[in-house]
């Protein structure tokens, strides 16, 4: 009776309050994984389904393990084009959404991608750009994603844009590449490279 007081006065679900292993190990994961695929061949998606989400009430804390799994049973779900596939939309979404209150920062952009497809697939634009947000803007998918949604919702001049600025930015990139390159062959004092870079 005193779980679910516990649990509000400490602001944790009761999964977190009665999960005694908070992280699993790359290597437990992996192992996790692997046993997941063998399933997939050789149950059914429910059956494999099913025995996921016992792993997920074992692990509720290992915020790596509920984004990876997550995924691989959504991508599974599209790949065999499993019947009635959207029953299982609300329990993958929710553990999606766990996954995205990870401390890492690469959890929570994983996360974010996978919600993006998510929500992109069922033409939920707006809700598919709410998570442009866990991208850095100086990363170059946020931009690719927001031209994406643009494209998607008929803006196609605020698209174009998009599209222009990464082409400039990647365009930027290589051409200091080049010419670091360039510096480094003349320092070498190899002309016939250096001619073929300019």
């Amino acid at each position: 009776m005193l779980l679910a007081p516990i649990a509000r006065l400490l602001d944790i679900s009761l999964d977190t309050l009665l999960s005694f292993q908070k992280k699993l190990t790359t290597e437990e994961i992996n192992s996790i994984v692997y046993e997941a695929n063998a399933k997939s061949k050789c149950e059914t998606y429910e059956e494999a389904f099913q025995w996921a989400k016992g792993k997920f009430e074992q692990y509720p804390n290992c915020e790596q393990f509920i984004w990876q799994i997550a995924m691989i049973f959504d991508v599974w779900r599209l790949i065999k084009d499993i019947p009635d596939s959207e029953k299982y939309d609300s329990y993958i979404n929710d553990c999606y959404v766990r996954a995205l209150e990870s401390e890492d920062e690469n959890i929570r952009t994983s996360t974010a991608d996978s919600l993006f497809g998510f929500y992109l697939r069922k033409k939920q634009y707006k809700k598919a750009e709410e998570y442009l947000v866990y991208f850095s803007k100086q990363n170059p998918e946020r931009k690719k994603k927001q031209a994406v949604i643009y494209s998607k919702t008929n803006r196609e001049n605020e698209a174009y844009k998009a599209y222009e600025e990464l082409l400039f930015s990647g365009y930027q990139m290589i051409s200091m590449i080049f010419h670091s390159i360039y510096m480094l062959v003349m320092r070498d004092k190899d002309i016939g490279k250096a001619h073929m870079l300019v």
